[in-house]
């Protein structure tokens, strides 16, 4: 984390500056504040939380800095939502969301900075997970404590959302693998366990649960994603993990 902290502090003095009086906090979330951050691989993970509604110059100003301080981020670059204080404490889902970046959207803001403010909010499952990773594991960089700013997110809404990242798995194996085994992995975990995991945790945890015919892709897939490196999967072992997966995974949840 210490690597990165120039780049969070940046971002922390931009979001105080350009929400001055609404700022409720800062949050670092995912694979750097759980110790399995790998810059080949991973993003930076924030979620930036506002007392009231930011105005569209607030959010423009906004993202121009956080733009300039992606390109100081590691390959994966920024990803950061920014949502209101009201909507997590009680936690509402799908959570609500003010604005949203990822280097996906890069040359949308360029081509259309007003059309992408516009455009980029509304509701976000994936926030059911970020948000329940933040009160579980996450790091408070500015504002208020998260224990104060994030209510509890029920485990109905957690599981919503993670489910909704491995539903897809059939598809996202052949380009990507290790985060598509991972994934399902950790979705497990959960489903057994209730175990809030990182993809690495999730892969040790298959290791350390499942039955032996499905270790040889999960200790491939953490291989890969401990040493930074791209996964050669053949794409009948990866369909048939998937396909063994998913059962084992909607089995329990229904």
């Amino acid at each position: 984390m210490m690597e990165y902290q120039h780049l969070l502090d940046d971002f922390v003095a931009s979001a105080q500056k350009c929400f001055p009086g609404k700022l409720t906090g800062v949050y670092l979330h995912g694979s750097l504040p759980m110790g399995c951050f790998r810059p080949e691989v991973s993003d930076i993970d924030l979620l930036v939380v506002l007392e009231e509604e930011a105005s569209a110059e607030e959010k423009l100003l906004f993202l121009a800095d956080v733009v300039r301080l992606n390109q100081a981020a590691p390959a994966k670059g920024i990803e950061m939502s920014v949502v209101r204080a009201q909507d997590l404490q009680p936690f509402r889902y799908p959570t609500p969301f003010q604005l949203h970046f990822s280097p996906m959207h890069l040359s949308w803001f360029s081509r259309d900075p007003q059309g992408y403010v516009d455009g980029m909010q509304g509701t976000d499952k994936d926030l059911g997970a970020h948000c329940r990773v933040i009160r579980d594991r996450g790091v408070r960089l500015a504002g208020q404590d998260i224990g104060q700013v994030f209510g509890p997110v029920p485990d109905e809404a957690y599981l919503d959302a993670i489910l909704y990242d491995v539903d897809e798995a059939r598809d996202t194996m052949a380009d990507s693998p290790v985060s598509t085994i991972l994934n399902l992995c950790r979705v497990l975990a959960f489903v057994e366990d209730k175990a809030c995991f990182s993809k690495q945790e999730g892969g040790r945890w298959a290791l350390a649960n499942l039955p032996e015919r499905l270790h040889p892709p999960v200790a491939e897939a953490l291989r890969c994603y401990e040493a930074g490196q791209v996964m050669a999967l053949d794409a009948d072992v990866g369909l048939a993990f998937a396909e063994e997966m998913l059962p084992l995974i909607h089995n329990k949840t229904t």
